[in-house]
């Protein structure tokens, strides 16, 4: 584990595999098989994943953390593997099958995995119904890492949005964006909100919105179409009545389209 934090993966694995060749013992060998299953994925291994999941299915696991742990494994690489859909019924059936351990705070941390992992596999799958309550529960845990809030919190801003709840869509916006991480989760942010803030007639808000954006696109890649920024920039400077702005942005709305076309 060690090895494995500080990105000395291949170091992790043959460490793994030298400390197994020392135990017989089911719980041992399956903590670390788990383990090596686990680098393999971050290597993006697939099918050495595949390989070591076999042979940690085949043990019995008479420790109830070790084996939640390697139960964890198969819907995490389903996932990996592009099986999205079979991976987030693996981790229904792996809730139900453990409920009453999971209501235990030992294994607090690893509910919360899977709650964020499920929320965040339905909303890739554009299931923003189903994902929506589970969004809501993970944006109330303690996410370690501030990345994971911020695409949390995006996400369930999509949601909201897309099942017209415009208010709560707004706060997970701004949430978003103010934590100031300068990405494209903060881009894609700006973008849906200032499409909020238009139906809303705050034209001034928009337009401060879609101006970020294209200050960002200086110093790193667009996300959002360059095209669909400046076209809605130039429909909110119309609205504020800047007909200069309103011709410029819709110049360059023009301009990206033909590069877009050329590409």
């Amino acid at each position: 584990m060690e090895l494995r934090n500080p990105g000395h993966i291949d170091d992790a694995i043959r460490e793994s595999e030298i400390l197994l060749e020392q135990t017989s013992d089911p719980d041992e060998r399956a903590g670390l098989l788990t383990g090596e299953h686990v680098c393999y994925c971050i290597l993006g291994r697939l099918t050495e994943a595949r390989r070591v999941l076999a042979e940690i299915q085949r043990l019995e696991i008479s420790d109830a953390e070790v084996r939640l742990n390697a139960e964890f494994c198969e819907p995490c690489l389903l996932i990996a593997e592009g099986k999205v859909e079979e991976g987030v019924s693996a981790f229904s059936l792996m809730l139900q099958r453990n409920g009453e351990l999971f209501r235990e705070a030992r294994f607090r941390y690893l509910y919360e995995d899977i709650q964020s992992r499920r929320a965040w596999a339905l909303f890739g799958l554009s299931r923003c119904g189903e994902a929506l309550p589970l969004l809501r529960e993970v944006v109330s845990f303690s996410l370690e890492d501030v990345a994971d809030e911020q695409r949390m919190h995006f996400a369930l801003g999509v949601c909201l949005d897309e099942t017209g709840e415009s208010g709560p869509a707004k706060q997970e916006f701004f949430h978003t964006i103010g934590l100031n991480l300068n990405n494209d989760h903060e881009e894609r942010a700006r973008y849906r909100l200032a499409r909020l803030l238009v139906g809303e007639y705050a034209f001034a808000q928009a337009r401060k919105q879609l101006e970020m954006i294209v200050q960002n696109y200086e110093s790193r890649a667009p996300t959002v179409s360059a095209k669909y920024v400046y076209q809605q920039l130039s429909h909110v400077c119309s609205h504020l009545g800047d007909a200069k702005a309103e011709k410029l942005y819709a110049d360059l709305a023009k301009v990206a389209d033909k590069e877009s076309r050329s590409m």
